[in-house]
């Protein structure tokens, strides 16, 4: 038999999600970054709580929090970056992760990106919001299963095409 149980929750009550485990979590968290809610982004909190949008430094905090929910032996995360911002490395460190920063240009890297990626032995990617990565989500999620690497990347196709998670 099938069971389902919904648990509606607000990230903020009790600090997390509650205890696991689970076969499948279905929220929006938070994502917008604390700076920009505090700019070009502070109409949206006439409407709703921060806690609804504040997603950190970098709109990632919770992304990484679930992250190691559900890898809770994961220590290293890849990002396509040049360098991983201070806010990621601050929100990985938060619980528990160490961030690997490996320069991706665009689609054609993306082999060697995840060649690097194993490499490093990280334990996952975290693919953040970057301008041709939406486009190229089929190709990204298909390099991460290639590879046997967690992935949690943006938009829900990302999830369709095998990601862990989006966002």
């Amino acid at each position: 038999a099938t069971t389902t149980t919904c648990m509606p929750t607000m990230w903020a009550d009790a600090g997390f999600v509650p205890r696991g485990p689970y076969d499948l979590i279905v929220c929006n968290p938070p994502y917008i970054s604390t700076g920009r809610l505090s700019s070009d982004r502070a109409g949206l909190l006439d409407h709703e709580p921060r806690e609804a949008f504040d997603g950190g430094p970098y709109g990632l905090t919770i992304h990484q929090r679930v992250l190691k929910e559900a890898l809770p032996h994961a220590t290293l995360v890849g990002f396509p970056l040049r360098e991983a911002s201070p806010a990621i490395v601050q929100g990985a460190s938060a619980v528990g992760l160490r961030t690997r920063a490996i320069p991706v240009q665009g689609p054609a890297d993306l082999e060697s990106f995840f060649s690097a990626l194993r490499a490093a032995k990280v334990d996952a990617v975290l693919f953040p919001n970057i301008p041709w990565a939406n486009a190229n989500e089929e190709h990204i999620a298909a390099e991460a299963l290639k590879n046997r690497l967690p992935l949690v990347a943006t938009w829900r196709n990302f999830a369709r095409s095998g990601a862990l998670m989006s966002y």
